[in-house]
Order: structure tokens, then sequence, then C-alpha cells
């Protein structure tokens, strides 16, 4: 990956995309938290999440 590259990520609950592009950052608090609730709360439930990364060009915002 050169320099002019960012990895953003999706994050979706039941095939729903509920984060779009979101920062590693960002990606890495909210599963935090979502492992959180799940522990106190019972929900939502780790298999009903997933995500995925996008390698983005940072020059003009285009997916790669």
């Amino acid at each position: 990956m050169t320099e002019d590259r960012q990895v953003v990520y999706n994050i979706m609950c039941r095939g729903e995309v509920i984060h779009k592009e979101i920062s590693e950052d960002y990606f890495f608090d909210f599963m935090e938290d979502m492992a959180m609730s799940f522990y106190h709360c019972g929900h939502p439930h780790p298999d009903d999440i997933t995500y995925e990364t996008i390698e983005v060009n940072q020059e003009n915002g285009n997916s790669v």
C-alpha cells in the first residue's frame, strides 16, 4: 500500500450498513463498544456483525 492510499471500513449488522467508510480508529472503538454491549446486554450477537475493508485513493477519494 502506498502513502496516498488509506483503508476505511464499512460495518454491517444483519447485512445492513450501519457505519460507512469509517477510519481504523473509529472501527476499533465501535467494535469494542459492540463487544461490551453483547457482554452486558446480550446483543447485538457477534454473528450479526460483519465488516468490509475498502482501500481508498486519498488523492481523489475513489475506491481502489
